[in-house]
């Protein structure tokens, strides 16, 4: 394996204190450990180890933080922003329980600050209906898709397929925004965006 070790963060429970060393190695001294201040590279995403998350958390402000379950569904993300973003928007608990992993992982890097921080429900945090809630969470949507998804809301077209097809074309929100003000059906402007861009095609459901 080629991986190694190059942060260390220790969490102090009763201070809910993180304290960073960084491994460095120098000509004269050889490898050692260097208490730093920060939290490492935020941009930076990693494998997370799911086993001990709850036992470590347990007992601090973040033991219901659900970061567990974010790791276990396989995705990288910074641990220590994770912790941060719970602290200032506790939704991602409830997003992670929905099942909403690309959305939760995306809001860890952009967005969350976006969403209404004090609803009272997902529907209301991302101005959607029940019925289009369960369409998200059967597609488990990028947030960049979610957003997408609920500007063909405003033009009338909330089907679970628009955003599958979405989700697939990886459409730049500056051409969205052109294929939305162009004359016709958006879908079917998309579809011929896809066409162009030589995206193979997927059977998509036909979900009204």
């Amino acid at each position: 394996m080629n991986e190694f070790e190059e942060m260390r963060f220790l969490l102090d429970k009763k201070s809910k204190r993180v304290t960073k060393y960084e491994r460095i190695q120098d000509s004269w001294k050889g490898e050692r450990w260097v208490k730093r201040g920060g939290t490492g590279n935020n941009s930076q995403h990693y494998d997370v180890f799911p086993e001990n998350i709850k036992s470590v958390l347990s007992g601090t402000n973040w033991q219901y933080s659900k970061m567990e379950i974010l790791a276990e569904a396989g995705k990288q993300f910074n641990p220590l922003v994770y912790l941060f973003h719970y602290d200032n928007n506790p939704a991602i608990e409830y997003i992670l329980k929905a099942g909403l992993y690309n959305i939760a992982t995306d809001m860890l890097s952009d967005g969350y600050w976006r969403y209404e921080r004090k609803a009272k429900s997902l529907q209301e945090y991302f101005g959607i209906t029940t019925e289009e809630l369960t369409m998200v969470k059967r597609v488990d949507p990028k947030l960049r898709t979610l957003n997408q998804f609920k500007k063909l809301i405003e033009n009338k077209l909330p089907r679970e397929s628009d955003m599958l097809l979405l989700q697939e074309c990886k459409i730049t929100e500056h051409n969205f925004e052109k294929i939305l003000k162009c004359e016709g059906d958006p879908v079917k402007n998309m579809k011929y965006l896809k066409k162009q861009a030589g995206i193979k095609s997927k059977k998509l459901p036909l979900i009204p």
